[in-house]
């Protein structure tokens, strides 16, 4: 593992993924008349490693001391070191096509305290519920900048023919054509096989995706070369490293691997990703990027238990729009339509469909429960307000979805839900969501 090292001074050379072989998955864009790779591989070795992974077992409850310790120092939604045009961040030419063609073109939270660490060879662990397909690709781009046949990187996966699997590779390879950057991806699902001949193919940089323990495989058989392995990404690590047998063989690869770049990336921070940062003996340094937790805490967390109340609630959004983005939900079409009526008259308002991802520039965003996708990455003023008026149950993973759906990341808001009885509330406190009565008159 590695901290701090840029991408651009690891790699001296790189180039996608297209054709079948017999024996694995492969995929490339490109066939040359290449031989057998050189003998001594030519990637240069980071200048940071880290100590060998102690054996000694810890006590979880430390462990969740030691990540919250380092939440409150890295994550603090009002603590930013402001980054004001992409230049800042120093980057491959790559890496800032991708970032173009996903509409980042404004610097948000994300890319201020995220990107420039996760594109210069830190550790990381990265819990994004939205985009993550995108932001774990941003690290393999950033070394795919320049062509050395040499270098390879790993792709860890729970299930290869999981859907999420299949978007994740699928936005990979689309990056790779934006940033106009080629490699060979052989993908090697359990009981297939990599052979050298296979490899030594294309002159092309080498990307493996597999499992932890396929990877085990080809690291004795000696087609992962430890010495050129230079980024390792654990895809959806909350299902990865839930198998503690995955986990000894990630962490054990690691002690060979000491010039890779680990990112364990999730749409669900769990105790298992936890545990395994701690087993593979993260630095300090390394990111820790929680979207669930900046949320939680850059939020003022409402209840209401009145329908009186729900006026009040209404004023507060007509108020915010004229300068903001408002969310209203509401449990069904129906309601939906009916709260457009309602509303059409006092603000500018805007139904949103269900899954549905669109820019919104100020108004107020009536929607329905189901409904999971809003302005993530859209030109659009800052979501002020987000008033859950569905009555729907809400659960911690529904309640953290919801928060992911609508809320800017780092930007403070109020969250508004109306409930039965406080009581409805009380599953919320696990993740530290603390909830205060709602009044018309503190508004």
């Amino acid at each position: 593992m590695t901290t701090n090292t840029n991408h651009t001074d690891q790699v001296a050379a790189t180039s996608t993924g297209a054709n079948a072989d017999k024996e694995s998955i492969h995929l490339t864009s490109e066939t040359t008349a290449s031989g057998a790779q050189a003998a001594e591989p030519s990637v240069p070795a980071l200048t940071g490693r880290l100590k060998v992974v102690s054996d000694e077992v810890h006590d979880i409850r430390k462990i969740l001391q030691q990540v919250i310790r380092r939440l409150d120092r890295i994550l603090d939604p009002f603590g930013l070191s402001p980054v004001d045009t992409f230049e800042d961040i120093e980057m491959a030419e790559s890496t800032a096509k991708c970032l173009q063609a996903d509409g980042i073109t404004d610097l948000g939270y994300i890319e201020k305290n995220v990107l420039p660490k996760l594109i210069s060879g830190d550790d990381a662990i990265l819990q994004l519920r939205i985009k993550l397909e995108n932001y774990a690709a941003y690290p393999l781009i950033d070394l795919l900048e320049k062509p050395n046949p040499d270098l390879q990187l790993l792709i860890l996966m729970n299930r290869l023919d999981a859907q999420s699997s299949k978007l994740f590779l699928t936005s990979f390879e689309k990056h790779m054509i934006t940033a106009d950057v080629k490699a060979d991806i052989h993908i090697v699902p359990v009981g297939k096989k990599l052979d050298q001949d296979t490899m030594a193919k294309n002159n092309l940089p080498k990307v493996i995706v597999t499992t932890p323990e396929m990877m085990e495989r080809m690291k004795s058989e000696g087609i992962i070369n430890d010495k050129v392995v230079l980024a390792m990404i654990v895809y959806e690590a909350e299902y990865v490293l839930r198998s503690q047998t995955n986990v000894e063989i990630i962490r054990k690869a690691l002690n060979d691997l000491q010039n890779c770049q680990v990112v364990m990336a999730c749409h669900d921070g769990t105790d298992d990703v936890l545990r395994a940062a701690d087993a593979f003996d993260f630095h300090e340094e390394a990111v820790i990027f929680s979207m669930d937790y900046i949320n939680v805490h850059s939020a003022d967390h409402f209840y209401i238990t009145e329908n009186a109340l729900v006026e009040a609630v209404l004023d507060r959004a007509v108020a915010l729009s004229k300068e903001n983005t408002v969310v209203v939900i509401c449990h069904d079409s129906a309601d939906v339509n009916r709260m457009k009526d309602k509303l059409v008259d006092r603000a500018d308002v805007v139904v949103l469909p269900r899954a549905s991802e669109m820019e919104v520039i100020r108004g107020v965003v009536v929607t329905a429960h189901t409904t999971t996708r809003i302005v993530q990455s859209k030109a659009h003023k800052p979501v002020k307000m987000i008033a859950n008026l569905s009555g729907a149950v809400l659960f911690p993973d529904r309640y953290l979805e919801m928060l992911a759906s609508y809320m800017d990341v780092g930007e403070q808001c109020e969250v508004i839900v109306k409930v039965g009885s406080q009581d409805a509330l009380r599953s919320l406190e696990a993740i530290d969501v603390s909830f205060k009565q709602y009044t018309a008159a503190e508004h």
